[in-house]
Order: structure tokens, then sequence, then C-alpha cells
């Protein structure tokens, strides 16, 4: 069965590590299993404060846990970055294509990115 992505997917924020002061990554544990593909992003909601969209930081293999890293920079990241472990949040999505990774096998890339969007490039976790 699958989801509608389009609506919000129960979640807890399971851990928090604060990689800067301004910025964190959330480990987020979904209530049923999920999925995404590299280069897909996911909408994080917390009811009746907002939602905002966000490129995963961990692998797509994982469908037990998302770990999503964001900056402090605005009314919505601000509120994120004040939410504790524990906090039930919303997951939507995924949503684009994501990247053809299997037509890069064997092949030499260049993966250019910059400032916090430089998260999703980072180690498999």
């Amino acid at each position: 069965m699958m989801n509608n992505l389009y609506q919000p997917m129960n979640a807890e924020i399971v851990e928090i590590i604060e990689e800067s002061p301004m910025i964190k990554t959330f480990v987020v544990a979904p209530e049923t299993a999920f999925g995404f593909q590299t280069g897909q992003i996911r909408g994080v909601d917390l009811a009746w404060e907002g939602e905002a969209p966000f490129t995963p930081s961990s692998s797509p293999s994982r469908t037990d846990r998302i770990d999503i890293t964001i900056m402090k920079a605005g009314r919505m990241t601000g509120r994120l970055h004040e939410c504790r472990r524990g906090q039930a949040i919303g997951l939507r999505g995924p949503y684009g294509r994501g990247y053809p990774i299997d037509d890069f096998a064997g092949k030499e890339i260049y993966i250019i990115g910059g400032g916090v969007g430089l998260a999703p490039f980072g180690p498999s976790s």
C-alpha cells in the first residue's frame, strides 16, 4: 500500500544532533515505513506552525528513520530548532524525481553544492 504523498505521515523526533549553534540534524522516526530517492525532498510539518521542504541527509536505504539537517534561518526553521526529542511532526512527500544514480555507475561525476545544502552529500548513516 502506497502512502498519499500529500497527506502528512505522523513521525517523532527521536534524536537531535547539534552540528553547530545554527545547524541541527533531526533524526525522525515515522510511524510506518517510508522511502525516498537521492535528490528528492520531504516536507516537514509542525502542526499549526507551517511546513518547509528539506532534502534528507540520511541514506535512502533506511526506511525506519530519516535524518534532516536544518540551518536556523527563518521563522519555520527557528520553530524547528525549538523542537525537543519526542516532538510529534508530520512528513510529507517525497517530492521530485530524484537523481538517476544507476546512470552514473562506473562514470566520473562532479557534484557541486554549498552551504547547508552540502549535508545530503555527507556520509550515509
